[in-house]
């Protein structure tokens, strides 16, 4: 299951070591000198070293190769079926992040030189009582020689095509790397080991569901115990920073309502991001709360996307000096203000937002917002035209079915992306 959610995060291309596992091409021998597959690749005297790829993303997961040179098969056969199978090593995202994986790099080698297969398959798979559910992949992509974004530098992997590939919540997967090609006329693909015996989570799983290895299925090998050479890139996300996005409107009835549209999309339900064409008017919508209200609201647009630096309680103080929390935020509203002036600065390139409420000249300099009379009670929309750029909607509704102390809830953000 491949998910295609789109940044506009600039992956620079994977940078080439000269030297590219140069321990792990075999000293003697050919697929022709063996008969029938084989599970390892014999250690090689050590080589030049060095051919770990960084990625430009950060490195969410790393693990160099075994400089001893040591390769697992991980290749589905044509012409030995049975042989066919794929090495697991497992990895965890940790507790309270997300990842949006952008990129993989895997370390491996080729036995009879320089060959190409017919595919690269590239999968992770969720965690089943310590090995990997094998069978039943959570991202799976099959790349074709020549696929965008996909480099094969004699078995040495890079797959970085731009954007998010998949986002992953917390808790442990398991990474499975194979290539498909014949054995009797280009031989075997062996993926690079990391350290032998493992020293990372737990002991890579080798899947032969044909059994022609003689190994139990979807387990670690017998005798063998290894941890594999893999990088996955990305970026590393608090998973607040995710689920602030929604808002809470209406959240006392269910899941939180979208209530604020730009072209008639809040975004994808998660990243809540929304294209448009710089220079040409959108129309930006407020629809009313299912449990309704008495129409008033207070929208900001904000410079830039949100961060895990920008999260932000959003606080409201009326003039009867309770402050309320409204929840979290994914960006600092001026509504902050109202507790301790100047607290979120206003935005830069749309400095005044946008209310239903009267406001006085005081007030409205210190929330951002306009003066008095006040633009029309929701629902309602508006056309709003933006510069290039990436800017962050977010605001305030009245909410009758809101769970904070006052009924007011935070809308639904939308981060739009102008090109």
């Amino acid at each position: 299951m491949r998910q295609e959610t789109r940044r506009d995060r600039s992956v620079v291309p994977l940078s080439r070591a000269a030297a590219l596992v140069a321990s792990l091409l075999v000293a003697a021998g050919s697929a022709a000198a063996t008969s029938r597959p084989r599970f390892t690749l014999g250690r090689a005297p050590d080589g030049p070293g060095g051919g770990f790829a960084t990625l430009a993303s950060a490195a969410l997961a790393s693990q160099t190769p075994n400089p001893l040179g040591d390769g697992l098969a991980s290749q589905s056969f044509p012409d030995a079926p049975d042989f066919s199978g794929a090495m697991h090593d497992d990895f965890e995202v940790p507790a309270g992040d997300t990842w949006d994986i952008e990129s993989f790099h895997v370390d491996g080698a080729y036995d009879v030189g320089v060959v190409v297969p017919d595919s690269y398959a590239l999968e992770i798979f969720p965690d089943d009582s310590g090995a990997p559910a094998c069978g039943s992949p959570i991202y799976s992509v099959i790349l074709t020689p020549g696929a965008a974004g996909l480099a094969d530098a004699l078995g040495v992997f890079d797959y970085c095509p731009g954007g998010v590939l998949t986002t992953l919540t917390p808790g442990r997967y398991w990474i499975a790397v194979s290539v498909t090609m014949d054995f009797a006329t280009r031989g075997q693909w062996f993926w690079a080991t990391h350290a032998t015996p493992h020293v990372v989570g737990l002991a890579g799983v080798f899947d032969n569901p044909g059994g022609g290895f003689g190994f139990p299925p979807c387990a670690p090998p017998p005798g063998e115990d290894h941890d594999l050479a893999f990088e996955i890139g990305g970026v590393a996300v608090p998973a607040d920073l995710k689920a602030c996005r929604a808002g809470n409107v209406n959240t006392g009835v269910g899941a939180a309502a979208d209530v604020l549209t730009v072209d008639g999309s809040s975004g994808d339900p998660e990243c809540r991001e929304v294209g448009v064409t710089a220079g040409v008017p959108v129309t930006i919508a407020i629809v009313a709360p299912p449990a309704g209200g008495s129409g008033h609201y207070a929208l900001w647009i904000s410079d830039g996307e949100p961060s895990a630096e920008t999260l932000t309680m959003i606080l409201y103080e009326p003039q009867s000096g309770v402050i309320h929390d409204l929840g979290l935020g994914c960006v600092c509203l001026p509504a902050n203000n109202t507790v301790v002036p100047g607290a979120c600065p206003c935005p830069v390139s749309f400095p005044q937002g946008r209310t239903s409420r009267r406001l006085g000249a005081q007030t409205a300099t210190n929330v951002c917002l306009n003066r008095r009379p006040g633009f029309p009670r929701y629902p309602t929309s508006f056309q709003q035209t933006f510069p290039a750029g990436t800017f962050t909607l977010g605001g305030l509704i009245l909410d009758a079915g809101s769970q904070n102390t006052k009924p007011i809830s935070l809308m639904n953000w939308v981060i739009v992306r102008s090109n």
